[in-house]
């Protein structure tokens, strides 16, 4: 301990598993804010009787790795993306629409069977590798996002949020590739417009636009994450359980209609947009689109909400809880996400 780490050295590669658990070189890096990656190999002390008062044997049982990881929202980088794309566990079509400019829908799926064609391999999952200080760095195998949250607030970059579960930890000597990171900028709240329509298709063609002060969508996926068997410490297999997906949105109070559609229990569809200005541009010849990504929400109810007055002075405020629901006709999901950025692919 007489010597130091420095925290601003520290940096994260992601990479994809095409075997759960295998480690997979990481040659994309994500800048991040604050990271909570450990592995912890449970202790038990044996509690036999042995004619003496004190216990004398201990023993290592089970082996987990769980982690957090807080970044901005940079669809330009092909970590944040990838992070995104395991949490979805479906396939991510892309479409080029100009050199340097393609457009990536990311799907729902159950974290196998996702390859974009019958050349490509599946995501399994995702390897990462952490350096923390400028030193010490720790490869974290078969790692799968437990939950996802992306919000927004007034004066703020949009941020992202992973709660991370894996099955393998060991220290490792330096990180495989060149760190390198994206020249662009996170996407900012004054980037951020929210509609809704009556329908998924209605909110395609265009959709009609309300105010808000916070929005923070959540993607859960209820990993189960004490699937194991003899022979081993560490989690064998980590499957997702059932698909949770919410929104929360803060809204000055000015009408009753928020309240009333819960009351209602009138369904709408939702997007979120975030679409970045000016400098924001992607594509040969000084850009033909711009980085941004789109959240559709088919099918929302309203929770229950009214205003509270919290003191003298201020105005009234409407913290208002939606849950995200799958449109069982029209789009067959309860999330997807559309990227544009300067990545051809994500196979």
């Amino acid at each position: 301990g007489d010597g130091f780490e420095l925290n601003y050295k520290s940096a994260i590669g992601v990479a994809k598993e095409t075997t759960f658990g295998t480690k997979a070189t990481s040659t994309a890096f994500v800048e991040f804010l604050s990271e909570g990656f450990k592995r912890n190999i449970t202790p038990l002390v044996i509690p036999a009787i042995n004619s003496q008062r004190a216990k004398f044997k201990r023993v290592l049982t089970t082996e987990d790795v769980d982690g957090s990881l807080d970044m901005y929202l940079d669809v330009a980088s092909d970590g944040v993306i990838n992070i995104i794309k395991q949490c979805m566990g479906g396939t991510v079509q892309s479409t080029l629409i100009t050199t340097g400019a393609s457009t990536h829908v990311i799907n729902e799926g159950d974290m196998e069977s996702n390859a974009n064609t019958s050349t490509a391999s599946s995501m399994k999952g995702l390897t990462f590798q952490v350096r923390k200080g400028g030193s010490h760095v720790w490869d974290f195998l078969g790692c799968r996002v437990d939950s996802l949250s992306i919000k927004a607030e007034n004066g703020q970059p949009v941020m992202m949020t992973a709660q991370i579960a894996g099955k393998a930890g060991s220290i490792s000597t330096a990180l495989s590739t060149t760190i390198t990171y994206t020249d662009t900028l996170p996407l900012m709240f004054h980037h951020v417009t929210i509609v809704n329509a009556d329908s998924v298709g209605a909110l395609a063609a265009s959709g009609t636009a309300e105010t808000f002060q916070t929005f923070e969508l959540t993607i859960n996926n209820n990993l189960a994450k004490d699937q194991r068997q003899l022979g081993t410490r560490t989690r064998s297999a980590i499957p997702p359980g059932g698909l949770d997906v919410s929104l929360k949105l803060t809204q000055r109070w000015d009408t009753s209609t928020a309240y009333d559609r819960y009351i209602a229990e009138t369904p709408l569809a939702w997007a979120i947009r975030i679409v970045g200005g000016a400098g924001y541009t992607i594509g040969s010849a000084g850009g033909y689109t711009t980085l941004s990504m789109l959240i559709n929400l088919p099918r929302v109810y309203y929770d229950p909400n009214m205003p509270v007055v919290g003191g003298r002075d201020g105005i009234l405020n409407n913290e208002i809880s939606l849950v995200c629901l799958r449109e069982n006709t029209t789009a067959s999901y309860a999330v997807k996400f559309t990227v544009n950025n300067a990545t051809v692919s994500y196979p």
